[in-house]
């Protein structure tokens, strides 16, 4: 299975793309309550927020990732899942940024609904917001008044004028010593090999 999953990997696809897609294929390894262990396999996206913020923010954000999906008592029969996984994606976007990745949990999965777990992170996000409110608009405020007062304008303006005159000054050293034109015929070799 890992030679298989290692030629998945490696199989060569030519797809462009300007980002990353961030997504891979995730077998979620949980402990159960008779001591056992269940194994969950997602495809998603920004797998770290499974880790974000303290236990009670995991937990639930693990629920929004691996609570719909289908248990299965052995790892072998969530590596099949997985493959099954991986080849649907490649066949279809045509990107598996990750691969196959397996992660061990150390807590089981709460036993919440996805929706649930969503209304419970909505609340306290929500929450968190209301209680950070004034802070926030503390920070702002004096944000504000920094980057707005007559000194820092003053050595941003000059920062940015020091900024040109270098770019110039580069430019002119660049021609002297003939950096373009060493670097068009390198690209210019290059196009020959």
């Amino acid at each position: 299975m890992i030679q298989k999953q290692e030629n998945k990997l490696n199989q060569k696809k030519e797809i462009r793309c300007t980002t990353s897609a961030d997504n891979g294929i995730y077998i979620g390894e949980f402990p159960i309550a008779n001591g056992g262990k269940e194994y969950r396999v997602i495809e998603c996206m920004a797998i770290n927020n499974v880790d974000f913020g303290d236990i009670i923010f995991q937990d639930h954000s693990r629920v929004i990732y691996f609570g719909a999906a289908k248990p299965f008592p052995s790892y072998e029969e969530a590596q099949k899942e997985a493959n099954r996984l991986y080849d649907e994606v490649m066949n279809g976007f045509g990107i598996c940024e990750y691969g196959i990745s397996s992660i061990v949990f150390d807590r089981p999965l709460l036993s919440k609904s996805v929706k649930e777990a969503q209304e419970w992170l909505d609340t306290a996000w929500k929450n968190r917001e209301e209680t950070l409110k004034p802070f926030t608009e503390k920070f702002d405020k004096a944000q504000s008044k920094v980057y707005n007062d007559p000194r820092v304008k003053a050595a941003s303006q000059k920062a940015r004028q020091a900024n040109k005159e270098y770019d110039k000054l580069l430019n002119q050293v660049k021609k002297e010593f003939g950096w373009q034109k060493a670097l068009d015929e390198l690209e210019a070799a290059k196009k020959e090999l």
